[in-house]
């Protein structure tokens, strides 16, 4: 028969002539030349270019080495099939075309991508390594390799979905000894067929998505090594197989075994006893599966061996755990809600990963947090467990990470003294039960934001409760039972229901608590209370007085949430809610002066109205005061020199006036001031210098006047923090302190020092920087915001007083005029006005994503300085009527408006634009033959509109055009050739209707000579996007779509089209019709022997 086969592969050389470059080798043999280089025919018989740089193909040459036993061309950049011709190498041992691929992160896109039948023919061949290449078929004469023992196709991941019958080839092997198809894309069941491998000694198919049951037939492999069914990390994800069923004891015959990973699967039942009876098993990982029931008593055998490595977790393994030699193995964390009453003694509790203890138990702190693969939490019995109320000599409960309701069983723990329940998610409501507590000192279920219903009144049984802390249950409704004020042990009351988290530069996200109703009066009783906190909640209604009775309180918080402003200096919250709680209401209470020992006091952002009271002036003891953000007014005392121990006060945004009291300037141990957006008066004193401690003073908004004393230089604190200071909008005139003058506030956003001040020495009243502001500069903005008053967002609105100023804008100034004007997403509307011809240090106007209407005054032109205009995302009707006066301009962007007009040949006057953005608009007409005077234009969009005719011949004068995009108008054939696969214009889809009346079109001229594929638009792109693509003939059309795990998600498949253009739209979803995840993709096309992809990018 090897005479038959012989005779038939010497036929098959002689009918498969290769036409070789003839050469002369080094050892003076006739030879080839294979990548620039004489290689001997005759005497050639081992070649190894790895990681040369090699691409293109692999030549049709490379069969005339046919003495070669040794091939290596690895870790390269080829391409393409294999060329038949290696079935000439029938002395071939050794084949290694691995790591031949072109890929983005872990996904392959491209390289060696067919294997042709004639590998067939290398019955000589012992190692195979074909991994990391594109390949998508096995053909099914790979079954002649009778003498492969090493087969490798590690990371090719369209086999499996284009191969169904890889496998079943595979498998016919019969003297394999290694066998890798890692992550090859396998899908369904191994079969049956694996059993014709009886010399395996190493399988690993990990990384894939096999299920099923593993076949019987695998456990009479008894030369198997290595088993590796595992999963493959990817970054924020994993790719894994879903094997089921059990694992027999006929594992037990894998005699040689030495390595075992079956790790995320979905393996059930127990393990094995015969498993640990395999003496050279030295590695076992079964972790994140199903296996239950109790583990063998015999795995002592396995872990004995100290090199022995194993992992067991996230199972569902039962107690009583074995033990050996003393030692206890770490199963760690396992599902043992099913294990039943048996699984621990008459005298335990059965709880979550262990048998605890009744009568020894006197503490107990578990968290329910059991990370998977993915970060997740795998535990399914992570809820507090009722029986945990068995427990009845327990003193000290700690449960983290856990789920479900508060068992009314804990009501049982008569004994319990602490009881922490906090940084849970708890759901349901705190049960009435806990009112059985009455030993309990310390009650914390704080941070617990599914916790809904109200504070049970049985609280007030908890006599001897020294700590209650709920804060950051936002869930918990209701007020404030009045039986807690029985709790007259109570040192600690903690009912701040939000939670405010600080993202730097003055922004934060919040939640408002709904806890609600008012302050009880009888909280008056909880004479041993310290720290009363009822922040961030829905409490209304008055403070009452007798808080005043709480002598030993150091801290008392009843703030809400802060207002809104988009100002340095200020808070901002993006998720704050529209309705914002009134908060408490009334005057401070005078009684509040009886707290001796008050160290803070924090009621601002509530509606209190009225003055400070005197009172409060004899907190001597006091380190921070803060009642911003009310509405209170009147002066302020000279008493507050009384306050020695102070360090904030923080009273901004409220409605005080007159001078500031010299005793404020007493305060010497004073860090922060902030007395913004207040109606204060009168100058500075020198006296402010006494403050040196002070590194924060804000008091901007208000009505100072006169010169700034030169002692405030002295505040060192103030001048090295570049936010340290706020003096904008009040009536200081220049010349400034030098201090004043030189202060760098980086280019920290809109904090502007000194800013702006009211003063008469300039004709328009105000200065900027130390700078009188242009008159027509302070008009635009005036007339801006008051066409807009109706829709301005009011977040800037510092000083409250229901507008936008001109200063409140986040603007740029110099020398008192505007050179950059970016107001995007400020809500402005009506129509720009026309005085904006005034500004003539105007460089940058950005009013982007607005409501603006009507016509582009052309007038904005006029300002000889300016260079880039984006209006886009507006309401805007009509262009500019000329574009004369735009010849500084370097970018004009008005895309995504409702404009209804024609482009006006003055467009190319703009010599200097680099950049055009029309689209998205309803323009029409012809685009201009003048456009070819921009000829520094670099990007422009001129796509989505009705625009028609030809595209003017001019365009190819734009030498440094680096996109011109022109999709979805309705331009006619022919095109200039200059854009003719020109990859810097898209023309994609165009409406052709109407062009039969411009001119008359051969049928059959203008049709593409090469297959290409187009950048689809827009990219990124949400929901839909266009791809483009053209074929010169008549020819199948495939389009594939792969994840980033390259799991082909949509495909489609034409038999036949004519030569043509061509395009679809694909709305993000999946073959099913599922919308998919904002994700990158690739898509593929395939048309002939042509194959080309494109990355796009999917948000959401």
């Amino acid at each position: 028969m090897k005479n038959v086969i012989r005779c038939f592969l010497v036929l098959y050389m002689c009918c498969n002539v290769i036409e070789a470059e003839d050469c002369i080798s080094a050892d003076g043999t006739a030879g080839v030349i294979l990548w620039d280089y004489c290689h001997s025919i005759e005497n050639t018989d081992s070649l190894y270019i790895s990681n040369a740089g090699l691409t293109d193909t692999i030549p049709n040459e490379i069969g005339s080495l046919i003495n070669l036993s040794y091939l290596n061309l690895s870790n390269n950049d080829l391409s393409g099939s294999i060329p038949s011709t290696i079935g000439n190498l029938i002395n071939l041992e050794h084949l290694d075309l691995s790591f031949n691929r072109q890929s983005m992160w872990w996904f392959t896109t491209g390289g060696i991508d067919s294997i042709p039948a004639e590998i067939g023919n290398l019955e000589n061949l012992r190692y195979l390594n074909l991994s990391f290449l594109y390949i998508e078929n096995i053909p099914i004469e790979i079954e002649n390799l009778t003498n492969l023992e090493n087969l490798k196709l590690t990371w090719n991941n369209r086999i499996g979905y284009f191969d169904p019958n890889a496998l079943q080839t595979i498998f016919s092997l019969s003297n394999l000894k290694i066998l890798d198809l890692t992550n090859c894309g396998f899908s369904d069941s191994i079969g049956s067929e694996i059993g014709n491998m009886q010399n395996l000694e190493r399988l690993r198919i990990s990384g894939n998505n096999f299920s099923g049951s593993l076949p019987n037939e695998l456990w009479s492999l008894e030369n198997l090594i290595e088993i590796n069914a595992s999963f493959i990390p990817l970054f924020m994800t994993s790719i894994s197989n879903n094997f089921s069923g059990q694992i027999p004891e006929s594992i037990g015959n894998l005699t040689n075994l030495r390595s075992l990973d079956l790790r995320n699967n979905e393996f059930s039942g127990p393990i094995p006893e015969s498993l640990f009876n395999l003496s050279s098993l030295d590695t076992l990982y079964l972790a994140d599966n199903n296996f239950s029931s109790t583990v063998p008593d015999n795995i002592c055998l396995f872990i004995s061996d100290t090199s022995s490595v194993y992992t067991f977790e996230r199972n569902m393994l039962c107690p009583p755990y074995p033990i050996c030699d003393e030692n206890i193995i770490n199963f760690e964390m396992q599902q043992i809600s099913d294990c039943g009453s048996d699984a621990c003694a008459e005298d335990e509790v059965l709880l979550w990963t262990e048998c605890v203890p009744i009568d020894s138990t006197f503490e107990l702190n578990f968290s329910g947090f059991a990370g998977g693969p993915d970060g997740s939490s795998y535990l399914d019995s992570i809820e507090i467990l009722p029986q945990i109320g068995d427990l009845v000599n327990l003193e000290t409960l700690l449960l983290q990470n856990m789920g479900g309701e508060i068992p009314p069983e804990l009501g049982n723990l008569i004994n319990l003294k602490t009881l922490n329940l906090s940084g849970n998610w708890i759901t349901g409501s705190i049960p009435a039960e806990i009112g059985g507590l009455t030993s309990l000192e310390t009650l914390i279920i704080s941070n617990n934001p599914n916790l809904i219903g109200t504070i049970p009144e049985e609280i007030g049984n908890l006599l001897n409760l020294e700590i209650l802390d709920l804060s950051r249950d936002y869930g918990i409704t209701g007020s404030i039972p009045v039986q807690i004020s029985d709790l007259t042990n109570l040192k600690e009351l903690r009912l701040n229901m939000g939670e405010i988290r600080s993202l730097g530069n003055n922004l934060q996200e919040s939640v408002i608590g709904n806890l609600s109703g008012e302050i009880p009066p009888e909280i008056g009783n909880l004479v041993n209370l310290e720290i009363l906190d009822i922040s961030l909640t829905k409490i209304s209604g008055l403070i009452p007085p007798e808080i005043g009775n709480l002598t030993n309180l150091k801290t008392l918080n009843l703030y809400g949430h802060p207002t809104n402003v988009r100002q340095p200096g200020y808070i901002y919250d993006e998720y704050a809610p529209d309705d914002l709680p009134e908060g408490l209401t009334g005057s401070i209470p005078a009684e509040l002066g009886n707290l001796d020992s008050l160290e803070i006091l924090n009621i601002s952002s509530n509606s209190l109205t009225g003055s400070f009271p005197d009172e409060l002036m004899n907190l001597t003891s006091l380190t921070h005061l803060n009642v911003r953000n009310n509405q209170l007014s009147g002066t302020l005392s000279s008493d507050l020199q009384n306050l020695q121990n102070l360090t904030t006060l923080d009273i901004a945004q409220n409605n005080f006036e007159g001078n500031l009291p010299d005793g404020l300037f007493s305060l010497s141990a004073l860090t922060q001031l902030f007395l913004s957006v207040n109606q204060f008066s009168g100058q500075l004193p020198s006296q402010i210098s006494n403050l040196s401690n002070l590194n924060g003073l804000y008091i901007d908004n208000n009505n100072f006047s006169g010169p700034i004393p030169n002692s405030i230089c002295n505040l060192s604190g103030v001048w090295s923090n570049i936010v340290g200071i706020k003096i904008n909008s009040n009536e200081f005139c220049p010349p400034y302190p030098s201090c004043v003058e030189n202060h760098d506030t980086g280019n920290y956003t809109n904090y502007h020092f000194p800013g702006d001040q009211y003063c008469e020495d300039c004709s328009s009243n105000y200065v900027f920087n130390g700078e009188c502001v242009a008159q027509p500069d302070l008009d635009f903005l005036i007339e801006l915001s008051s066409n807009s008053s109706e829709t301005i967002d009011l977040d800037y609105d510092a000083n409250k007083n229901g507008s936008i100023d001109p200063f409140e804008f986040d603007l740029v100034w110099e020398d008192g005029n505007l050179v950059n004007i970016s107001l995007n997403n400020m809500g402005l509307s009506g129509e720009i006005p026309s005085i904006i011809s005034g500004l003539q240090s105007l460089k940058i106007l950005n009013l982007n994503n607005n409501d603006l209407s009507g016509s582009i005054p052309f007038t904005i032109g006029i300002s000889p300085l300016l260079e880039t205009i984006n209006l886009s995302n507006n309401a805007l009707t009509k262009l500019p009527s000329t574009f004369s006066l735009f010849q500084n301009l370097i970018s004009f962007s008005v895309g995504n408006n409702n404009i209804e007009d024609t482009i006006s040949h003055t467009i190319g006057d703009m010599v200097n634009l680099n950049s055009l953005y029309l689209e998205d608009n309803n323009l029409t007409g012809p685009i201009p033959q003048e456009i070819g005077n921009l000829t520094s234009l670099s990007y422009a969009d001129l796509s989505n509109n009705n625009l028609e005719g030809l595209i003017p011949q001019t365009v190819c004068q734009l030498d440094n055009i680096s996109s011109m995009v022109l999709d979805s108008n309705k331009l006619c054939l022919p095109h200039p050739d200059c854009i003719v696969e020109n990859a810097n214009f898209t023309v994609g889809f165009q409406d052709t209707i109407g062009c039969s009346s411009i001119l008359n079109v051969t049928k059959g001229k203008n049709l593409p000579e090469t297959f290409s594929l187009g950048y689809n638009y827009p990219n990124p792109f949400n929901p839909t996007t266009r791809i483009m693509y053209s074929i010169p003939k008549r020819s199948y059309v495939r389009i594939n779509i792969y994840d980033i795990t390259g799991r082909r998600i949509w495909n489609q498949f034409i038999p036949s089209l004519d030569a043509g253009y061509y395009s679809f739209t694909w709305n993000g979803t999946n073959g099913s019709g599922e919308n998919i995840a904002a994700s990158t993709y690739i898509l593929e096309f395939q048309a002939e022997s042509f194959r080309q992809t494109r990355k796009m990018v999917l948000l959401k």
